[in-house]
């Protein structure tokens, strides 16, 4: 269940205080008020910063056109039928009935740890020319205290803050690579390992298992992809909850080309039970694989190889692709594939994110920290201490559990700032990194040993489907 609140820490461990707040020593513009239906914030030069309402979408899609943004008007309606849309979602800098600056921020429950956390999702940040960094600050402030407001743990963003709040302790989100392939070497590594495998006898007898056929998506399986994506995508952190009425507006707003789906059988067969059937599914737009699913190996490789035929048809030169969900062993094997026959490519959307309380957020992952523990070796106990401007806490595990103690830092401990604990703790910067840069202090060996346990790097699955803008008819 979708947790909406950030919980405090418990029992005897509470801390006195929370950590500092991730944008501490910086103003906020302006104080917030309720008028009605609008939060409006004092105006600094003339300019002031609200939410929209139901009368301003014409008039917000003019100026996102004008300044050139691409947002066309399919997009912009897809936006408004999203569900749970509201247009007080969308933060306006205006200046009398002129807008000057747009930002839209919507809820997004996000997995991190194993469970859903209620996030807020800044994008479509637009900004006209010529405006002071201080007023361009003022919306993002605006923002981040109405998601304070509502109770979410933090915000998750594609778009570059703006420079004055470039500094407000976002981290940027490590993703797993993408790779960027040419269709007629790709197609030469099919070959190759395919008639490897045809000599290997161990795997000549290997006639018992259905045919695997890649076609074109149905209208009537949706389910399929559902049930795909809710147990292949799910255990990854970054993943977006997507619930029933999601996914038909996802599908309906037609942010993508095509939909292959590997079905499981012949026509005989598989094809008339594709509920159960399809065991994975790739969603195109342009050359680009923004996100695609399998249950075993060789669905990957019958989703390259017709990818490759359709782009070798097209006069493709290239095709870019992330990670496929699916598991483990199946994504490994995928990933061999993909190193061998291309090269990494940078992700289609680079992420930042930002968590309002680092020691509660901490106190949630206490769990998975505990595991890590016992699974290195660690199963009887450790400590690791931390210090963060001034604020000391220490981390123990004992017994299979983990606790926060306040005010204590033990022998092994680290001294940062909190924007590298929040790296460490969303798993976007390791501590021997931090060392290297010398952004970090360890007492001891042990310290940096605890802390690279405890605090692994974590590649986050965000799939570029949720955010690409929709398709004109």
């Amino acid at each position: 269940m979708e947790d909406r609140r950030p919980a405090g820490l418990e029992g005897k461990h509470t801390m006195k205080s929370e950590l500092v707040r991730s944008d501490s020593g910086r103003s906020y513009f302006g104080t917030p008020r309720e008028t009605g239906e609008r939060r409006v914030t004092s105006s600094r030069g003339g300019a002031v910063v609200h939410t929209a309402r139901q009368g301003d979408e014409r008039l917000t899609q003019q100026f996102l056109t004008q300044a050139g943004y691409p947002e066309v008007a399919a997009e912009h309606l897809a936006q408004i039928e999203r569900p749970g849309y509201d247009a007080s979602e969308r933060l306006l800098l205006r200046h009398g009935s002129r807008i000057l600056a747009h930002l839209r921020c919507y809820p997004r429950s996000t997995r991190l740890a194993h469970q859903f956390f209620a996030m807020t999702q800044l994008c479509d940040w637009v900004a006209q020319g010529g405006i002071p960094g201080e007023q361009l600050a003022s919306v993002w402030d605006t923002a981040q205290v109405a998601a304070r407001t509502e109770g979410v743990w933090g915000l998750l963003t594609s778009c570059r803050p703006p420079a004055g709040e470039a500094s407000g302790n976002w981290v940027m989100v490590r993703q797993p690579p993408w790779y960027e392939l040419t269709p007629t070497r790709l197609l030469a590594h099919l070959n190759h390992t395919r008639a490897s495998r045809a000599v290997a006898p161990a795997l000549l007898a290997r006639g018992d298992k259905p045919p695997i056929q890649v076609r074109v998506w149905r209208q009537v399986e949706q389910a399929a992809l559902r049930r795909l994506y809710q147990r292949h995508a799910l255990p990854h952190w970054g993943v977006q909850q997507r619930t029933d009425d999601y996914w038909r507006w996802l599908i309906a707003r037609r942010g993508f080309d095509d939909i292959y789906v590997a079905v499981e059988g012949t026509e005989d067969t598989g094809f008339d039970d594709p509920d159960h059937a399809i065991v994975g599914y790739a969603v195109l737009r342009g050359h680009h694989v923004v996100e695609w699913v399998g249950e075993e190996p060789r669905v990957f490789r019958r989703f390259l190889r017709r990818l490759c035929q359709d782009a070798m048809e097209h006069d493709v030169v290239s095709l870019r692709l992330p990670l496929p969900w699916g598991p483990p062993a199946a994504v490994r094997r995928c990933r061999e594939l993909l190193e061998m026959a291309g090269r990494p490519a940078p992700a289609m959307f680079a992420w930042r994110a930002k968590m309002f309380h680092p020691l509660r957020f901490l106190d949630s992952l206490r769990p998975l920290i505990a595991a890590r523990a016992e699974s290195g070796d660690h199963r009887h106990g450790c400590e690791l201490g931390f210090e963060v401007h001034g604020r000391r806490f220490l981390l123990t595990v004992e017994g299979g559990e983990a606790h926060l103690l306040p005010d204590r830092l033990g022998r092994s401990h680290l001294r940062l700032d909190c924007r590298d604990l929040l790296g460490l703790l969303l798993g976007t910067v390791t501590v021997t990194e931090l060392l290297e840069e010398e952004r970090v202090v360890a007492s001891t060996r042990l310290a940096r040993e605890l802390a690279s346990l405890l605090f692994p790097p974590i590649d986050w699955s965000i799939s570029p489907w949720d955010s690409l803008p929709s398709l004109e008819a």
